[in-house]
């Protein structure tokens, strides 16, 4: 126990910081995985209470040393997040139940990590940080969606829309929350971006070219600082990446974890219960909506 306990204590504000919601979350879960799998300082040392432990023990020691057990930790994540092929060889062992479940849970895994590779991407503080193969795999991924959504016709633009209630939350959000994730990336920290870049005026481009030279320009920008506001940082490059830009809005919106999830059920709790349990689903939506919202509305003097 306690070298579970050792092991793990430095995963806790990790995953208490990927368990927000009022801020980016989704894009770190990649890099985080990637720092995990490289291992913290400390991890191969002997673990202090080894000595006062029987000689005849029915298992080595050495397995439960923060190393061993990061290990373990990081290969089941790789399973979920960043799956590597599959072993057809081992699969033909299997029955054909488990084979299928294999080849579903395979699949499942792959488009989470293209989610995450396009979040993770499209997030200025970490796209340095994933893997050469992600990085271009992120850029086709977002070029082939861009191309399929030219024929849906314009979107309604909602650059306008966001709340400036919401965006002074979230860059005064209590620095807590972020000192995990900023201690992780600390030693690879580069220089911020400042300013507003300029974009190129190519008005005779194909709306494709268009996205490619948002695309390039993006991808060459230096990484920023962890203390930055994305999304802030995102709405004052409307301008610059007016394309690029609503992609960053869909996918820096994700969550990295199911808790605003049962955050939101616990509300839901809250609201309906069994003397309230004859609310319509109109009502109950609405009611757990302001419950859920109430943070934002100001109180009349």
């Amino acid at each position: 126990m306690r070298a579970l306990v050792a092991a793990l204590r430095p995963l806790e504000d990790i995953v208490s910081d990927l368990s927000g919601d009022n801020y980016v979350t989704a894009s770190a879960v990649l890099p985080v995985l990637h720092l995990l799998e490289a291992g913290f300082e400390g991890d191969d040392e002997a673990l202090p209470y080894a000595d006062d432990l029987d000689d005849d023990l029915e298992f080595d020691i050495n397995d439960f040393k923060p190393s061993a057990l990061r290990e373990f930790v990081v290969k089941k994540l790789k399973k979920r997040f960043c799956p590597d092929p599959l072993d057809e060889e081992e699969l033909a062992l299997l029955n054909p139940q488990m084979q299928a479940t294999a080849r579903i849970d395979f699949k499942s895994a792959q488009q989470c990590h293209d989610l995450l590779v396009q979040c993770s991407f499209l997030d200025p503080r970490y796209k340095g940080e994933i893997l050469a193969e992600e990085r271009e795999k992120a850029k086709r991924l977002l070029t082939e969606q861009f191309v399929a959504s030219i024929g849906e016709g314009p979107t309604t633009d909602n650059r306008n829309g966001d709340s400036s209630a919401q965006g002074e939350q979230e860059s005064t959000t209590n620095p807590r929350k972020r000192s995990a994730l900023q201690s992780l990336f600390a030693k690879k920290k580069r220089a911020p971006q400042e300013g507003v870049d300029g974009a190129a005026t190519a008005v005779d481009l194909t709306p494709e070219a268009k996205f490619a030279e948002e695309l390039a320009r993006y991808d060459n920008l230096p990484t920023v600082s962890m203390e930055v506001d994305i999304r802030l940082w995102w709405k004052e490059r409307f301008d610059s990446y007016p394309m690029l830009q609503k992609q960053a809005r869909r996918y820096l919106s994700i969550c990295a974890s199911s808790t605003p999830s049962e955050r939101l059920f616990s509300d839901g709790g809250n609201v309906v219960t069994d003397s309230r349990c004859c609310l319509s689903d109109s009502n109950a939506s609405n009611l757990i909506f302001l419950s859920s919202n109430r943070k934002f509305i100001k109180r009349p003097v």
